[in-house]
């Protein structure tokens, strides 16, 4: 038996040792330029939009208040922030603009009084509003259908707790002062203020969201299995659902597009041993893996694939394959279209098994791990698909990307990742692999169809989902699966060899292709891109993609850090260091809408954009301020390939101070962003 007081002490050692392996610190740049400015001529939240004030309506004319306003007052604040000049003043109101009211000069801030009484708070019900609805260029507060107070103040969005009396009138009172920070009254009494930019700063709170996020991680990363995206260990009694406190959305298996997202973050934070449980959990199932390939496929069949819905010991969700048993089918596979023929979760565990060896340098693991891994998932894709003789290369049909596309050929998500492993293994040191291997690899190479492209209707040349793909079912930007998770397309890489060519293809629409558009899809040739081009038709993909977000597992945030397209990616991490969940206390118990509280995938993006705007590598090289915004400082420390860590100082979003070690890797330091 250990003394309480011995486990105390190691328990409180190893999370000393777990923080002081890595961290980053940010603040913001003190705003001295602004201050030595003339005072505005206006207050600049009021001047946000050029609407007049309403009282009990939007600008649509819609959300009306329904119950009775029987009066409004609003002043014109004071320097020291109390009522001056009366602006408005009047005695049972219906809801109304005031005419004039944009005009009125509140340098020094307002204050606004109602005295309401409610009429059904189970609808949206405007109190006051001076902004455009839809859009936060202003400010405005409303009764939200649970009858509590929500207000909006420029960018942020604030919901009260408290409810607002329903059996009897009530004074509201919000107080603006001159530097837009405010406070909530009612009857008096000033509201519980939950977090928002008028108490933290964003990078306070994006820099508590990546220690807290860590830390979950590290709580559940020790042990036999995976971390659950969905709810992690920290599950809670979830009332009315099935299962009670075991509850999670999307079940108790493993969703890989989910739970790989952590383990994105674990190399730069030097988190090497939270990794080990994943590699055990699916490096064990390879045999399963292989075994499945040949039962379904047949004796000659080779390699290996992960399905998308796997549980520990490796069987598909039942929900996904059906129940019907794989030899009583026409078509082994699952039944679920939404994973069919999704098979690049396998090849990501490839290229993440390459970069735990990369930075580790575990021979071990190398030779056990991932070569084994990264062989027979390749191995699958020569096997399962044909080569078209007409170009030579893998007709990569039937397939899809990831859960969005459906009805497919040659999809982005499977060519990028085969394009980033199988020269990652054939750069291996010669000792690792067998001569075989190697000539397996290197036809397999020469088979891989081209980086898919497309013109849109608009004209713009942009990366593609797939060569030709139809029937969207989800909301993954899986186009850019070249930029994030395969770095095929990144900054810092102006001088790496491209070892892959694009293709042009398009978008099948039922009402307007063409037998003609398919006929030139299908003689397309093949054409090469320099590194410059493959940037601006990424970024042309990220400009015009689909669907948008900074929430869950929505990776937007990190495709825009490896582009190198910093306010792009500040303002996603600004507003997913905002989403956490209203009716948790912890901060990094996030509210995502997809998953389970607390989600996994959500704080892990944050993790790994983060990073990537301070440090990003690619092989041996290291990029430092690829795309650090320079309105924040920050302190780094940081993990690389060959087991090196490099640490530093940013102020002002110039790199001041650097260290690395050892100190032989210095040479392989590039920094993109400023220094002093």
């Amino acid at each position: 038996k250990i003394p309480l007081e011995t486990r105390y002490a190691q328990t409180a050692q190893w999370w000393r040792d777990f923080q002081n392996r890595s961290w980053i610190l940010l603040s913001e740049v003190p705003n001295s330029a602004k201050a030595q400015e003339a005072k505005p001529q206006n207050h600049p939240l009021w001047t946000l939009s050029a609407h007049d004030l309403r009282i009990g309506v939007d600008s649509d004319g819609k959300n009306r208040f329904l119950g009775q306003i029987e009066s409004v007052e609003i002043f014109r604040n004071k320097k020291d922030g109390t009522p001056e000049e009366s602006l408005f003043s009047r005695m049972d109101l219906s809801p109304q603009s005031i005419p004039g009211s944009d005009s009125w000069n509140v340098a020094d801030g307002w204050t606004m009084r109602a005295k309401l009484r409610l009429k059904d708070p189970t609808c949206w019900q405007r109190i006051f509003d001076k902004l455009t609805s839809g859009r936060q260029n202003g400010f405005l507060a409303d009764v939200t259908p649970n009858g509590s107070l929500r207000v909006i103040c420029g960018e942020e969005t604030i919901f009260f707790d408290e409810q607002l009396p329903t059996d009897r009138a009530f004074e509201l009172m919000l107080e603006f002062d001159q530097k837009g920070l405010f406070k909530v009254k009612v009857d008096g009494q000033e509201l519980f203020f939950p977090e928002s930019t008028s108490r933290v700063s964003d990078a306070f709170r994006i820099t508590r969201g990546y220690t807290l996020q860590r830390y979950l991680q590290a709580c559940a990363g020790r042990g036999n299995y995976a971390i659950k995206f969905n709810g992690s260990l920290f599950t809670i009694p979830a009332e009315g659902r099935p299962d009670y406190a075991d509850y999670r959305r999307w079940g108790t298996g493993y969703w890989w597009q989910n739970t790989r997202l952590p383990y994105y973050t674990m190399n730069a934070s030097g988190d090497f041993d939270l990794q080990k449980p994943l590699w055990k959990q699916y490096a064990s199932l390879l045999p399963l893996m292989k075994h499945r390939v040949k039962k379904y496929f047949g004796p000659n069949a080779e390699g290996a694939y992960f399905a998308e819905c796997l549980y520990f010991w490796g069987d598909v969700f039942p929900e996904a394959y059906g129940t019907t048993p794989w030899n009583e089918k026409d078509d082994p596979l699952q039944n679920s279209r939404w994973h069919k023929w999704e098979f690049v979760g396998g090849l990501e565990l490839a290229f993440m098994a390459l970069d735990y060896w990369e930075f580790t340098q575990d021979e071990q693991f190398l030779r056990e791990t991932a070569i084994p891994l990264a062989d027979e998932i390749t191995k699958f894709f020569g096997s399962f698909y044909r080569v078209d003789p007409k170009t030579g290369k893998l007709d990569m049909t039937p397939s899809q990307v990831a859960e969005t596309w459906w009805d497919c050929s040659d999809p982005m998500t499977e060519i990028a990742g085969l394009y980033a492993v199988l020269p990652r293994l054939l750069a291996l040191e010669e000792r690792f692999t067998t001569p075989e291997q190697r000539a397996v690899w290197k036809a397999l190479l020469a088979r891989i169809p081209p980086i898919p492209a497309w013109v849109d209707p608009e004209g713009t040349k942009r990366l593609a989902p797939a060569r030709t793909f139809a029937s969207k079912h989800n909301c993954e930007t899986c186009e850019l699966y070249c930029v994030f998770p395969f770095r095929l397309a990144a900054v810092g890489k102006e001088d790496a060899p491209i070892p892959f060519q694009l293709r042009f293809g398009g978008k099948k629409d039922a009402k307007e292709t063409t037998s003609a558009d398919i006929l030139a899809w299908e003689n397309e040739k093949a054409q090469t891109a320099d590194h410059a081009q493959l940037m601006a038709y990424a970024k042309n993909a990220l400009e015009k993609r689909w669907d948008h977000g900074a929430y869950d597992w929505r990776y937007d945030d990190i495709i825009m850090a490896y582009l190198g397209e910093t306010e792009s990616a500040k303002e996603y991490l600004i507003t997913r260091s905002k989403r956490t969940c209203r009716d948790q206390r912890f901060p990094a118990y996030w509210a995502p809408p997809f998953s389970w509280t607390p989600d996994q995938c959500h704080g892990a993006v944050l993790m790994a954009a983060l990073q990537g705007l301070i440090m990003q590598t690619d092989g041996e090289q290291i990029l430092l301020l690829p795309a650090f915004p320079s309105d924040w400082n920050a302190e780094f420390k940081l993990h690389a390939p060959k087991n090196t860590v490099v640490s530093g100082t940013i102020k002002a979003g110039k790199l001041v101070d650097w260290n690395v070690s050892p100190e032989s890797r210095r040479k392989d330091v590039r920094i993109l962003g400023g220094t002093k």
